[in-house]
């Protein structure tokens, strides 16, 4: 017999230089995972999930290359010790894969239930404002009218009902009715008049609040060119105030959500009050023009409040934006490109 073949050849440095930097990527990512709370928001772990996917085309040339033979030794191109390796980097890579997908659906999860405990919040807060809109209503009436009957009796004394014993009324009893009832006129002409007056000027805020909307709206304009301008100014606004990663991820995570599932009311309406949304969004008023741009109309929830009411609603605790009509050339456009990865500490 002739002599043994040769031992196969080792890898190149080149690839082994590859491996390295595969590994230590991967090591940096599965340290970054292990951290993760259960209750983790889907925008906190992208930098392992962009981790994650720079290396599918490593993970894909390493599994080529574990089934390739050597034409000329007819062995395997991993030696034994290089194929335990790579079989253990490719194992460790999908268990990864794995936890990003679990991570992602708990947290769409907990989205939904938020949403749906947030409707329920909200149709309760309505109904008790309702209800208080209403008693007060009533109050008011009730003190009016104990007005009216006071102020009757404090000018005329105090009429008494005549049974058939009394005898027919003189003429000073017929000047007291007449100037009794001449002043309950009186007093219902001015507060009719003073309550047209009241819903008249709440009628005038209204309108001038529809008109500025209105005009904020159009301001804003929409398309691809006036989102990327907005989004220029989103981008220098947050930078500004010390942090642009977190409000730039939020702006696109709720056009995303809305452009992919647009019958969910969830995605739809944006609180103005609600706090996360003020802090990444709605404090920016570039932020506000970005949300117009792709669709979003800034609309109010209710009605003003009903007349007796001496308080009115804050401003916040009224508007909020509604996706009205996507904007296809803007979603497909600048948005279809995947979330940008956070900047690093140099940047």
């Amino acid at each position: 017999p002739g002599p043994p073949p040769p031992p196969p050849p080792p890898p190149a440095s080149g690839a082994m230089s590859a491996f390295r930097r595969c590994a230590a990527a991967l090591e940096k990512a599965e340290a970054s995972a292990a951290n993760w709370p259960e209750d983790l928001e889907i925008g906190a772990y992208d930098e392992v999930r962009n981790a994650h996917a720079d290396l599918v085309e490593e993970a894909a040339r390493f599994r080529a290359r574990l089934a390739e033979v050597d034409p000329v030794t007819n062995e395997p191109r991993y030696g034994p010790n290089m194929k335990a390796k790579v079989e253990d980097w490719i194992a460790r890579y999908e268990q990864l894969g794995d936890a990003l997908d679990t991570h992602a659906a708990a947290a769409d999860a907990r989205r939904a239930e938020a949403a749906v405990l947030d409707a329920e919040a909200s149709a309760a807060a309505a109904a008790a404002a309702e209800a208080q809109c209403a008693e007060a209503e009533a109050a008011h009436r009730a003190r009016l009218a104990q007005t009216e009957e006071e102020l009757a009796r404090s000018r005329f004394g105090a009429q008494k009902f005549r049974d058939e014993d009394t005898p027919e009324p003189g003429a000073d009893d017929a000047e007291t009715r007449a100037a009794l009832s001449a002043e309950a006129a009186a007093a219902k002409e001015e507060r009719l008049a003073a309550e047209a007056a009241a819903a008249a000027e709440a009628e005038k805020r209204r309108t001038e609040r529809e008109a500025a909307r209105r005009a904020w709206q159009a301001n804003a304009g929409s398309g691809v060119d006036a989102f990327k301008s907005h989004l220029a100014d989103f981008a220098a606004a947050a930078r500004a105030d010390g942090g642009i990663a977190a409000p730039l991820r939020a702006l696109h995570v709720v056009i995303s959500n809305a452009s992919r599932r647009p019958e969910a009311e969830a995605y739809k309406v944006l609180r103005c009050r609600n706090a996360n949304f003020h802090r990444d969004l709605g404090q920016h008023d570039a932020a506000r023009c970005c949300l117009a741009a792709v669709g979003y109309r800034l609309m109010v929830r209710r009605e003003d409040p009903v007349e007796g009411v001496e308080e009115e609603p804050d401003e916040a605790e009224l508007e909020a934006f509604q996706m009205a009509e996507p904007n296809p050339e803007v979603i497909l456009g600048p948005l279809a490109e995947p979330a940008p990865a956070p900047p690093t500490r140099s940047a």
